[in-house]
């Protein structure tokens, strides 16, 4: 059982990461899309 236990671990940190990856994507993506709004509407 102790490597099921590590298995589902592993997972739910690489869910993590992932997570992770795509809040900074979308953070980077919403600032480059308000930067090109504040461009077009200025």
């Amino acid at each position: 059982m102790a490597g099921l236990d590590q298995t589902v671990l592993n997972v739910e940190l690489r869910a993590l990461a992932i997570k992770d990856m795509l809040a900074r994507g979308l953070s980077i993506l919403g600032r480059e899309a308000i930067g090109e709004l504040a461009t077009v509407v200025g």
